[in-house]
């Protein structure tokens, strides 16, 4: 098993804990470098050793390919569903593209994926209308954690992105909680990156 920091640790532990108290949608804002595909493939491992289905969705593929070797790294095994690769239909966890996820329709109903967990990365990448699907489209049984960080959008029009509109419109609604993640001391993919956040966290106020 892959050895989390401990703010990770705690991390997971507030998400369950949301998760316990009847909250079927959790998001998850983390700083840059802080781990959040680690955090991810963590709460996978978990959810699949309760013999229990998963599936991650993010936008682009290198995030689909980054995500599925994390997996590959903790032994887990799954499937990619994207143009190119070979199908693992059995597999407890199946990593697509959001298109690939909306796009699930037979006869121009939508099909619920079969899956305890659902994990949306990148949010702050994603547009309003996408993550509105993406939110309404769950199974009745199904738990929904949606990563981002509000400092990190690659999406063209910036203005379009979803995470900070999640984040202040469904904060208080029930069934909804939210995890912040924001310390630059939560950094770790490299020290340079805590020292240029907490400068520009100065810039900011």
């Amino acid at each position: 098993m892959h050895q989390l920091r401990p703010y990770q640790k705690q991390s997971i532990k507030k998400i369950r804990a949301a998760i316990i108290k009847g909250k079927r949608k959790v998001l998850l804002v983390a700083a840059t470098g802080s781990g959040k595909t680690v955090i991810a493939a963590e709460m996978i491992r978990r959810v699949v050793e309760g013999d229990k289905r998963c599936i991650f969705v993010c936008h682009r593929r290198e995030l689909i390919m980054q995500c599925s070797r994390k997996l590959h790294e903790l032994g887990l095994n799954h499937g990619v569903i994207m143009a190119g690769k070979s199908p693992t239909p059995d597999a407890l966890i199946q990593v697509m593209s959001i298109q690939t996820y909306t796009a699930r329709k037979e006869n121009n109903d939508f099909i619920i994926p079969k899956a305890d967990l659902i994990i949306i990365d990148e949010a702050q990448n994603i547009s309003l209308d996408n993550i509105r699907t993406l939110m309404t489209r769950i199974g009745d049984n199904s738990k929904m954690v949606i990563l981002g960080d509000v400092k990190q959008k690659d999406i063209r029009n910036k203005k379009d992105s979803s995470l900070e509109v999640v984040l202040e419109k469904f904060k208080d609604v029930d069934g909804f909680g939210c995890v912040e993640l924001r310390n630059p001391d939560d950094v770790v993919r490299n020290p340079i990156i805590k020292t240029i956040e907490e400068v520009f966290e100065k810039m900011d106020n």
